[in-house]
């Protein structure tokens, strides 16, 4: 027997329980197509093989599914200073309020035009 051949098996075999036990990379995946897709006593080999898997697969992906969600949800600290932030701006458009606009009892105090007539001895010269 060719001993290329008696490598492939091997190496076959070899991805085939990593599949299995979970410790598959993208890497494997690449090289047992290109195994498989030199031979078709292979390649229905692995399609039975996928088609009945034994490890538990969904844990692992829940396990997956769990690291990626830690790692997108927004750090502790970021939302910390994200509030921190917020409520300063918040204070800094209410000072900023306060300065530009004229406080309104001084527009009490301001003399009210009237269209009145003065009394006879007032009038201005």
């Amino acid at each position: 027997m060719n001993p290329s051949v008696q490598n492939d098996d091997a190496r076959f075999l070899d991805l085939l329980r990593r599949w299995q036990s979970g410790d598959f990379t993208r890497s494997d995946e690449h090289e047992l197509k290109a195994l498989t897709d030199s031979d078709d006593f292979r390649r229905e080999a692995m399609e039975g093989f996928m088609s009945l898997p034994d490890a538990d697969h969904d844990s692992n992906l829940l396990a997956l599914r769990k690291k990626v969600r830690l790692r997108s949800a927004p750090q502790p600290d970021t939302v910390v200073i994200f509030r921190i932030g917020a409520a300063a701006a918040v204070l800094a458009l209410l000072i900023a309020a306060i300065w530009v606009f004229p406080r309104w009892s001084a527009d009490k105090t301001a003399p009210i035009a009237s269209n009145q007539p003065e009394p006879a001895g007032t009038a201005v010269a």
